[in-house]
């Protein structure tokens, strides 16, 4: 046996937990079960001695602890490849501009975003290429619509939406559905009904921790701040579509997670409305 390179240990509130990145399973544990998984990896045959046969099991069946042949990042790309070449169900993002109304510092587009949309030749070019996709073993079609800000795009998205339904979706017998990564300025109930009748069912919103570090990095074209706008559309609209909130976390805000998701959860009666997690940001 040996320990997963997946495995992370996190002290938080006098618990220690053991969360395991590959099969995504997260326990309460105690100092026991850390100090076997250190002597596992220190190579000692009787790793488990002062465990039970149920937590044993438990750190097997869960993944933190698994056989010396398996090698889990080989299978990892193996699932994530069978998954991108798989046809059951066709999943395209489209950037129906690049065009942004942030000027976030970080931004891998760069300062200057060229502001026009797509054109009507593309997205007939894009339509034409997803119907080209389409096998006998084709179920569904799946979109992302990205940018960009592509809010700034929906009359590309309703478009585009239409020409896949009539052209592709509908005639075909397919399952349609579509998501949409936003930074949520634009995100009114009114905008995110829209999105809903076009198929629309998730949308991810990104807020750099609380409103202190967030406006500091997330701000619009001349500086203006943006955390209390969208946090108010992340309100109105999370009975409309399901709304995940991605928040980058590095060094400098780290510590601003948590009380972000106080703040979401509890004091704007969030929890089990709108999921929050963390995502490292690397510049």
């Amino acid at each position: 046996m040996k320990v997963s390179r997946y495995n992370h240990r996190i002290a938080h509130d006098g618990r220690l937990l053991l969360f395991n990145a590959y099969r995504r399973g997260l326990h309460d544990v105690g100092e026991s079960v850390y100090s076997a998984l250190d002597q596992l990896e220190a190579g000692a045959e009787n790793w488990d001695s002062e465990l039970s046969d149920s937590t044993r099991a438990t750190l097997v069946e869960a993944g933190y602890v698994i056989e010396d042949d398996v090698d889990e990042h080989t299978t990892l790309l193996a699932e994530r490849e069978s998954l991108r070449l798989s046809t059951e169900v066709i999943g395209l993002t489209i950037a129906p501009t690049i065009d942004c109304n942030f000027g976030c510092p970080y931004c891998f587009e760069g300062a200057e975003k060229p502001q026009e949309r797509m054109s009507e030749q593309t997205m007939s070019a894009v339509v034409n290429f997803a119907r080209g996709l389409i096998t006998e073993s084709t179920r569904g079609l799946s979109i992302t619509w990205f940018g960009g800000e592509p809010l700034l795009g929906m009359s590309q998205i309703e478009q585009l939406t239409h020409r896949f339904r009539s052209a592709i979706v509908e005639p075909m017998g397919l399952h349609y559905a579509a998501s949409i990564v936003t930074n949520g300025y634009g995100l009114t109930r009114k905008i995110a009904t829209r999105l809903r009748d076009l198929g629309v069912v998730r949308t991810q919103i990104t807020l750099d921790g609380t409103a202190e570090y967030h406006n500091q990095r997330r701000f619009r074209i001349g500086g203006h701040p943006t955390f209390d706008r969208i946090v108010e559309n992340i309100v109105e609209s999370c009975d409309v579509l399901r709304i995940s909130v991605r928040v980058n976390v590095d060094e400098e805000n780290r510590e601003s997670f948590v009380p972000l998701v106080k703040y979401l959860q509890d004091e704007l009666g969030l929890k089990g409305k709108v999921s929050v997690y963390p995502a490292m940001l690397r510049q």
